[in-house]
């Protein structure tokens, strides 16, 4: 559990609010795509939306997991 010792109610709120918007905002950019270009173009351009988050946390997120070496 990343959820901080001293916040965990608005780390989860937070996660709870990129969640919810993300799954609003999601079928209404494939039937905005749709409406404007078609069906098949509008899974290209949410398959490179994903593609560009997950690039962009790659870079930007730090890694949590704390490894130790070897004794």
């Amino acid at each position: 559990d990343l959820a901080p010792d001293d916040a965990p109610g608005q780390f989860f709120g937070l996660w709870h609010l990129i969640n919810d918007v993300g799954a609003t905002a999601g079928p209404l950019a494939v039937g905005w795509v749709a409406a404007l270009m078609s069906l098949s173009a509008s899974s290209v351009v949410v398959g490179i939306l994903g593609t560009a988050g997950t690039i962009l946390m790659a870079l930007t997120m730090p890694e949590t997991l704390e490894r130790h070496g070897r004794d």
